[in-house]
């Protein structure tokens, strides 16, 4: 029945894909993923350690992706209404037919509530991408968000007619 299942599913999606569409389709596979996640909270101060991995095995071909990584994220409370983030995060990914990545990231944002309707935030970072064997990709970034939230109209506020 699984085999039925996998020819099915093929015949709706033909060809092979190109080497940059390896993930699109319709390919049958099953995943294998695990998480492990630490937090710890504290007056101030707080921390989540995460890691993680996926592999998919496909059904059709014997071959498998497979994706793992770790990240950090620590927030401090600086004062009320205000917030400093530091996070990091790493990624390693190898495909079908062949390929790996390699992925890091390192990034701190700024956090201030400036009243209760807006609140803004200032992210600075830096992104490292390194596909083997020899492409690289190196990027900084910077953000600036300001973010209004409209009032909403509460259940106790009388209607208009």
């Amino acid at each position: 029945p699984l085999q039925r299942l996998v020819q099915r599913l093929n015949a709706l999606a033909p060809g092979q894909p190109r080497q940059d569409q390896q993930r699109l389709g319709s390919r049958a596979y099953l995943l294998k993923a695990a998480e492990l996640q630490a937090t710890i909270d504290g007056r101030r101060t707080n921390m989540r350690l995460r890691a993680y991995s996926d592999r998919r095995e496909y059904l059709e071909v014997s071959s498998t992706e497979d994706y793992y990584g770790a990240d950090i994220d620590i927030t401090r409370r600086l004062s009320p209404g205000t917030a400093v983030q530091f996070n990091a995060g790493w990624v390693r990914s190898s495909f079908i037919g062949g390929g790996n990545r390699r992925d890091t990231r390192l990034g701190t944002t700024l956090t201030r509530q400036f009243s209760d309707s807006l609140t803004g935030a200032l992210e600075l970072g830096h992104y490292d991408s390194t596909l083997f064997p020899d492409i690289q990709l190196e990027s900084w970034f910077g953000f600036l968000t300001l973010k209004y939230e409209f009032a909403s109209p509460s259940k106790d506020a009388p209607k208009r007619p």
